[in-house]
């Protein structure tokens, strides 16, 4: 077993006792159900997985064997004679009419037109070729005088798939390969943005104009990540769900390289009134790829709403979101009121806790590239005058959700306010538990790892104030 010593702790002073028969202010019935939900959340390492969504036809004429049509741009805008380009897939056509035809067979292609001194509406795109003759209208506009196009390309996305730079505070999105903005002469800072699966480079920088066209090339690589979802954009994911009254107070997500069913299971075994949602977990496939790079295949939101009081739990998998049921009662569901709620952006993304701890975890990484993953983030919170920060509890392990594999573990705390690796260890030996839940869940056992400390020491480790 290897570890690294927690960050230097401030002392605090001891909380105040709890009030008899209750848990931070939680009854004993409330913190059961909580132990129950983090329990799941860890047995969604054997349920939150899914496959890689597939890519789009490349773009390209030069696509397969077979008739190929008539692509038509029409312009208008220009003066008669002016010259101007059109772009399909890598071919581009250069006129002076009207129009500019290139041939394609059928496919997906991304395509771009051009014409000095004139911005073009819209100036990129993608089209479908299908069995005949397709086009595309365009209008160009004279750029005013001192102004000039700075133009962004990209390389390395599916034909068709939406992309953005910011340039000097302005976005402009495009499904074609290229973003065109018009600016005088100037520095001008930019950022790429993010596409799921992918990673932009370069992400920042900055372009020059000076009395001319400017431009710069955005290069996309698969980052292995494809059809799976970072915790903030499955936040964002869900944040449309959420009323004013609600808050996440927990989040978790894995992925599992063995495939899961237990659509026939109940989602919460607990003396609780437990009501709506689907009443089981969806059934997930098996996901192949990075699992120690943050993105899981599936998430599960703990989520407060104060009105009820209640507590609903949604599966987010992909832009699917679905609530897989409520917990309501008084005596069922607490006061949260001194939890911070989580949102995408109050604590280090699963991206940030994962990179933090890559140099840690790279043995084991190493050792074992087929191991899953489940994460778990916990809030900080405000409670009397004591003050904690949001931890990330990180599991890896070769653990199958039915009790198989060789219990091969690598478990770590990250600060989840600034990124800090607050501990970790391996262990090589142990029983893998049963995550089944058609009955109570097992509470011990190594495949628990964080999951399981994240709700039996979350009090200690949400007061301590990092030095």
């Amino acid at each position: 077993m290897s570890s690294a010593p927690p960050v230097p702790s401030a002392p605090t002073p001891p909380p105040p006792a709890p009030p008899s028969g209750k848990i931070l202010g939680l009854s004993k019935a409330v913190f059961a159900v909580i132990v129950v939900v983090i329990l799941l959340v860890a047995a969604i390492a054997g349920l939150l997985f899914a496959g890689v969504i597939p890519g789009l036809k490349s773009s390209g004429p030069s696509g397969p064997s077979g008739p190929s049509y008539n692509v038509t741009f029409t312009e208008t805008g220009l003066p008669t004679g002016t010259a101007w380009s059109a772009t399909l897939g890598g071919t581009t056509q250069p006129s002076t009419t009207t129009t500019a035809v290139i041939r394609a067979t059928n496919g997906t292609y991304s395509w771009s037109v051009s014409a000095s001194g004139y911005s073009a509406a819209p100036a990129s795109g993608s089209l479908t070729v299908s069995g005949g003759p397709t086009g595309e209208g365009v209008t160009f506009t004279a750029l005013p005088a001192g102004q000039y196009p700075v133009t962004f390309t990209e390389s390395g996305l599916p034909s068709g798939t939406n992309w953005s730079v910011t340039l000097n505070g302005s976005q402009m999105s495009s499904t074609g390969t290229t973003v065109v903005f018009t600016e005088p002469n100037g520095i001008y800072p930019f950022t790429a943005g993010s596409v799921a699966g992918y990673t932009a480079k370069p992400v920042s920088g900055s372009v020059t104009v000076s009395g001319a066209a400017a431009g710069e090339g955005i290069a996309y690589a698969s980052s292995g990540t494809a059809g799976r979802l970072s915790y903030s954009q499955a936040w964002t994911e869900l944040s449309s769900d959420l009323s004013s009254s609600e808050k996440v107070v927990f989040a978790g997500g894995g992925s599992e390289t063995v495939a899961y069913s237990n659509s026939s299971a109940p989602v919460l075994n607990a003396s609780c009134p437990f009501t709506g949602g689907t009443e089981s977990w969806p059934s997930v496939p098996a996901w192949t790829g990075n699992y120690s790079n943050g993105y899981q295949t599936a998430w599960i939101f703990y989520v407060y709403d104060s009105t009820g009081p209640a507590v609903h739990l949604y599966f987010v998998e992909g832009t699917s979101v679905t609530l897989v049921g409520t917990v309501s009662g008084k005596d069922c569901v607490g006061d949260f009121s001194y939890e911070n709620a989580l949102t995408a952006t109050n604590v280090t993304d699963s991206t940030g806790a994962t990179a933090a701890l890559a140099g840690d975890a790279a043995g084991y990484v190493s050792a074992y590239p087929s191991a899953s993953s489940s994460l778990v983030v916990f809030p900080g919170f405000t409670y009397l005058t004591f003050t904690g920060y949001p931890v990330w509890y990180v599991l890896y392990t070769t653990c199958t959700p039915t009790g198989g594999g060789t219990a091969d573990n690598f478990t770590a705390e990250v600060n989840a306010t600034n990124g800090h690796v607050l501990s970790y260890s391996t262990s090589t030996t142990g029983t893998c538990p049963d995550y089944g839940l058609s009955g109570s869940p097992h509470l011990a056992g190594p495949g628990l790892g964080p999951a399981m400390l994240g709700v039996k020491d979350a009090p200690v480790a949400l007061r301590r104030a990092e030095g």
